[in-house]
Order: C-alpha cells, then sequence, then structure tokens
C-alpha cells in the first residue's frame, strides 16, 4: 500500500512544474535502528523535490529514495551522541543542482509514532509534506527556501505534553497552511511580506502576534512561529478545515 501511495506521489511531483527526468530513476530503500535514548533528534535536508512524511516502526527510521542523480546516494545515518540520538537524512552530494532542469528527486521518510522528537528539515526547493500523523513531537524546526506548491503542515494528529515549540520558514511559494488540532491554546507570531494572512480562528494582539481562545487556559499550547516571505499564510483548527468560510486580512 505505501508503495502504491509512493508512486502517487511521484505523478504529484510532475504537476509541481518540474520537468520530466531524461536519465533512468534510481529507487532504493534504507531503514535504520534508533538506539533507546532521552531525546532523539530528526534532521532531513533535501537540496530540491518533493518531501513527504510517513509513520513507520516505533524504535526505527526509514524511507524510501527516488532520484535521478546517480550520484546522489542519500542515506540514513544515525549517530549517537552524549545527550541522545541523531537520525539524518541526507545525500552524498551537495546537490544544488538537484531540482534544476530535468531532474526527480522525491523522498518518503517514515518515523517512529512513539518516541519524542525534535525535527528539523532543510529543503532547498520544492514541497514539503508535513501530513496528519500520529507522531510525539517536542519540537520542529522547518525550513524551504523556494516552495514549488503549497506548504501543508498538519498538527491535528500530533501528540505532545504541554508546549509544543514550532517554527516554520518559507522564502517564496503559493501558499502555506497550517493546521492545528481543537482544543489546544494556539499562538501564532508571523513574520509575513508579500501575501495574505487567513486565522479565521485567532485574535490579533499586536502586529505580529495572533492567538486563539483557549490560549490562556489550555494545558497543551502550540507555539507557531512562521517566517513567510512570499505567498499566503492559513491557519485553521482541525474541524472546520473542510472549507468552511475564513477571514482574509492583507499583510
Amino acid at each position: 500500500m505505501e508503495r502504491i501511495g509512493f508512486a502517487v506521489l511521484l505523478v504529484m511531483l510532475s504537476t509541481l512544474g518540474c520537468s520530466r527526468p531524461q536519465r533512468p530513476l534510481v529507487t532504493h530503500e534504507a531503514t535504520r535502528a534508533l538506539p533507546a535514548a532521552e531525546r532523539t533528534t530528526i534532521e532531513i535536508e533535501l537540496a530540491g523535490g518533493l518531501l513527504d512524511l510517513a509513520v513507520g516502526a516505533p524504535d526505527s527510521i526509514g524511507a524510501i529514495f527516488q532520484y535521478d542523480h546517480e550520484d546522489m546516494k542519500p542515506d540514513i545515518v544515525v549517530v549517537e551522541e552524549e545527550d541522545g540520538v541523531t537520525a539524518r537524512v541526507v545525500a552524498e552530494s551537495p546537490g544544488w543542482k538537484v531540482g534544476i532542469g530535468p531532474t526527480m528527486n522525491l523522498w518518503r521518510v517514515s518515523l517512529p509514532p512513539d518516541r519524542p522528537l525534535d525535527v528539523v528539515i532543510v529543503l532547498g526547493g520544492g514541497q514539503l509534506k508535513f501530513p496528519a500523523l500520529p507522531l510525539t513531537l517536542s519540537s520542529i524546526d522547518a525550513r524551504v527556501r523556494f516552495g514549488n506548491g503549497e506548504a501543508t503542515f498538519d498538527f491535528s494528529e500530533t501528540r505532545w505534553t504541554g508546549t509544543l515549540e514550532t517554527s516554520l520558514e518559507v522564502g517564496n511559494g503559493p501558499g502555506t497552511r497550517i493546521i492545528v488540532p481543537k482544543g489546544v491554546g494556539v499562538r501564532l507570531q508571523a513574520i509575513h511580506s508579500v501575501g495574505t494572512i487567513d486565522v479565521p480562528d485567532l485574535e490579533k494582539q499586536n502586529d505580529e502576534t495572533w492567538t486563539n481562545a483557549a490560549y490562556g487556559d489550555a494545558d497543551r499550547k502550540l507555539e507557531l512561529f512562521a517566517r513567510v516571505s512570499a505567498g499566503d499564510l492559513t491557519v485553521v483548527t482541525a474541524s472546520d478545515d473542510a472549507g468552511d468560510e475564513t477571514t482574509t486580512t492583507d499583510d
């Protein structure tokens, strides 16, 4: 079933403005065990393409890589450190040519659902899909330098205790959409240059800060820091993410 979904994502990528590959696609899978640790950090760095996240096995990280540069050789490297374990999903080649011209690059990375994760994502160009997943997060820092297609962050099924610190940065792209769970306190701090901000469930506190009604008394809080250079920014609650009317403010 995962392979079928992966093939569908490959078709989606071809519609994002990327040229069809002129070289044969290389596909390989990688799985690495994650030792028990108090802190687990996931670092994903992709020069360009489509990055999709999924739920995997409890004590490992896995990935399906599909690309047309044989020298890229993406892999997963797990490093045990004094304060925890870090899993890095990277390519051997710097890969700045990846995503430019007739290239295709698609990664699906599967994360363990039950251990708290600090997730760091750097995507040079392309599209990032963070779907609704029952992952346990401690923090997330995601940067998309040049977006090609809407960047989506769906936290509706994300699990955490206390406060989840989230930093999202999108350089240029058509839009950034953030979906938050119902019943949690939300504070959005947004630095936004060009485009509109749609925050139907949040009340503006000042030029850069919005909060929802539950923020003051909620046991679980989502602290969102969003920096969007160009493109629309939308924040909605999960129960409202079905085409409800929204209020738009020009930035």
